[in-house]
């Protein structure tokens, strides 16, 4: 094949220069093997990628459920003071209005912080979880090349 061939290039790519050359010689050009473990490591980033994606979102709802559990109990408080407050012996309804926006914004704020808490806390085990799975495969495929190149770096 000439070296004008748009190919040549494709099947007598030289590899890497190590020092000090290993006993099997690497093969020359792009190989399956080189082809696929470049696929995988693409799939497994993607994969990667969209696990992030998915456990954010999955967070998120959460979140919002829990945001809205809170603001269904602070309704109620709310209910609870306009009711003492149309009690006919005296005025209470500023006092308990102001009681009921005062605890309003002390569980809201409170249980917002809990559940963002254990929201960071369950994403960070998922990402650890789907990182350590990730290194792990990476390592043995070194290992694996480890052994097909004798030992030798």
């Amino acid at each position: 094949m000439s070296e004008t061939n748009p190919c040549f290039h494709v099947f007598n790519a030289q590899p890497a220069q190590l020092n000090p050359e290993p006993e099997i010689p690497l093969p020359k050009g792009i190989t399956e093997q080189a082809f696929w473990q470049c696929a995988e490591r693409s799939q497994q980033r993607r994969f990667l990628n969209d696990m992030t994606g998915v456990n954010k979102r999955e967070i998120d709802s959460e979140i919002t459920k829990q945001t809205n559990k809170i603001d269904e109990i602070t309704l109620g408080l709310e209910l609870a003071a306009a009711v003492a407050g149309m009690i006919p012996w005296g005025s209470y309804a500023e006092p308990g209005a102001k009681g009921a926006e005062n605890a309003q914004h002390q569980v809201r704020d409170r249980a917002q912080g809990v559940i963002e808490e254990a929201a960071k806390k369950s994403f960070a085990r998922r990402f650890l979880d789907s990182s350590l799975r990730f290194v792990t495969s990476t390592f043995k495929e070194i290992g694996h090349l480890f052994s097909l190149n004798g030992g030798k770096l």
